[in-house]
């Protein structure tokens, strides 16, 4: 049995015809919903939250589940706070799929029951079968010594005695 196959991708639920996932999963990445907003369309994976504004091309909102607080409907807002103290607010097309993101998000939020359901692992487990060498290479542990020099070099620390 492969790595991978203990972390299988499933299938993505598109609310309509037409959408694309707006993003590059990572590797061990899935997307479980595609939907649109009233604002843009909103994809929601193992990993994260992602918001694409059609109206700005360059816009979007890219908020990891861990970073996840809170998520709750305000008006025809879906609100959800992150712990890093920022608010996000999208406009929905209607109250019904404004509860639905937020039991979906929710549900994604949920704390594990099994330890290997955190993302890292299934990111791991792809990497070896997806990945390229930049993310293996990264993803490989290393030196402890190389990465506190660096880190003193970076920081431009006085060694000098």
């Amino acid at each position: 049995i492969r790595p991978c196959e203990l972390y299988p991708k499933t299938a993505t639920v598109m609310e309509e015809e037409g959408l694309v996932v707006p993003f590059n999963p990572l590797c061990g990445e899935f997307v479980a919903y595609v939907g649109r907003t009233a604002t843009g369309v909103m994809a929601l994976s193992n990993y994260r939250i992602y918001h694409q504004v059609t109206k700005l091309s360059n816009t979007f909102y890219n908020i990891p589940l861990g970073l996840v607080e809170q998520v709750e409907v305000k008006d025809l807002f879906l609100q959800i706070s992150c712990k890093d103290a920022t608010i996000c607010r999208f406009l929905c097309t209607s109250n019904e799929n404004c509860t639905e993101w937020v039991r979906r998000i929710t549900k994604a939020t949920s704390p594990t029951k099994n330890v290997e359901d955190i993302f890292a692992f299934s990111l791991y487990a792809w990497a070896h079968e997806e990945g390229n060498e930049e993310t293996l290479c990264r993803l490989n542990d290393p030196n402890p010594i190389d990465v506190f020099n660096s880190e003193v070099e970076r920081l431009q620390f006085d060694v000098s005695e």
